[in-house]
């Protein structure tokens, strides 16, 4: 059995003043209703499930075999900030991670990250960033697959969740010291680039969020870090390179 060939249709595409040929352009189907792409596709794994059989050899033995390489628990080092201590796991059973933090020994799990993809189509998370008290963690939240992030904060404390910002962004914060608010970056919804920097204040619709700076250049992508003396905000604007 001969593999299926796809066939190749010239396509011309321009972008930052330069031209280039895709042959195969014609595959790219956002709907995921072209009959066309669909048909090539089945015939692609039809070819392959023959290549297997015919060989004797078993996708679900492969797939079981790397598997079994796998540790059955994972569990992240621990970051240490004013005696707490936050670390993440993921067993072999679970999609998603578990966060936990350790105060005077008593350890807490603080996000479990499997309840909250459950049901969802697509969901991922961009990591948690405690609040300078400790009382909250922030966290991005993609439920589309863009990486553009809603950003959840939720009350330790009271073991609950106190806001979402849907405010499309990179999905890292950084707390003021009062730890009343956050700095965060902003994606151009068209682009995905990151030209934008905000603070929002707890308790506030995100309309209200201050704008502090926005980079006009689309050449040029923002980001934000904390100092080592957690003083100041480290403020950066980063050319692309194609």
């Amino acid at each position: 059995m001969k593999p299926p060939i796809p066939k190749k249709i010239k396509k011309k595409l321009l972008a930052h003043g330069d031209q280039r040929i895709d042959n195969y352009y014609w595959l790219r189907d956002d709907s995921r209703k072209n009959k066309q792409i669909i048909n090539y596709l089945k015939a692609e794994n039809s070819y392959s499930k023959k290549w297997f059989d015919s060989n004797g050899v078993s996708p679900k033995k492969i797939f079981q075999a790397y598997k079994k390489r796998l540790p059955k628990l994972e569990e992240s080092y621990p970051t240490e900030i004013d005696g707490y201590k936050y670390f993440s796991t993921i067993d072999i059973s679970s999609e998603h991670r578990k966060y936990f933090r350790v105060y005077k020994n008593q350890k807490k799990l603080i996000l479990d990250v499997n309840k909250l993809a459950k049901d969802k189509k697509y969901y991922s998370i961009s990591g948690i960033q405690p609040s300078r008290n400790h009382q909250f963690i922030a966290y991005g939240e993609d439920t589309n697959g863009r990486r553009e992030y809603s950003i959840i904060i939720k009350d330790l404390t009271k073991n609950k969740i106190l806001e979402t910002n849907h405010c499309g962004s990179t999905g890292g914060v950084i707390w003021n010291t009062d730890s009343d608010g956050y700095y965060y970056l902003k994606k151009d919804p068209k682009t995905l680039i990151t030209d934008s920097l905000f603070f929002h204040k707890l308790n506030t619709k995100s309309n209200k969020d201050v704008l502090i700076y926005r980079e006009k250049d689309k050449e040029f992508n923002l980001s934000i870090s904390l100092s080592r003396t957690k003083k100041k905000i480290v403020f950066a604007d980063i050319k692309n390179r194609v």
